[in-house]
């Protein structure tokens, strides 16, 4: 009944580092399986948080930046369309620390 998504950022600098924080919210309500599905079960609702925040100076930038913060563990899709039931499943968890320079002409 209701899917959708919000992501907020925020950016400011501060003497001569640029700073920013972003965090982004994604939420399925119950849906029903496909057609063909086997299990006629419905598919249980779910909420997953992402959140990033960095730090810039000149050429050089941090970034810290976390997917499905909760690890939920939900199926985003599922079919029984060649009589074998597959499910599409959400990423889990992941946490990244990435580290870039610009190279200027």
């Amino acid at each position: 009944k209701i899917q959708g998504n919000v992501r907020a950022r925020y950016e400011w600098t501060m003497g001569d580092y640029d700073y920013y924080w972003q965090a982004g919210f994604a939420h399925q309500s119950e849906s029903k399986p496909s057609p063909a599905s086997i299990s006629q079960n419905a598919m249980p609702s779910w909420t997953v948080v992402d959140a990033s925040a960095g730090v810039s100076k000149g050429n050089w930038s941090v970034e810290l930046v976390g997917s499905n913060l909760g690890d939920v563990n939900r199926s985003l899709f599922t079919s029984a369309s060649q009589f074998i039931e597959t499910q599409v499943p959400q990423r889990p968890r992941t946490l990244e620390l990435q580290i870039g320079y610009k190279f200027k002409d």
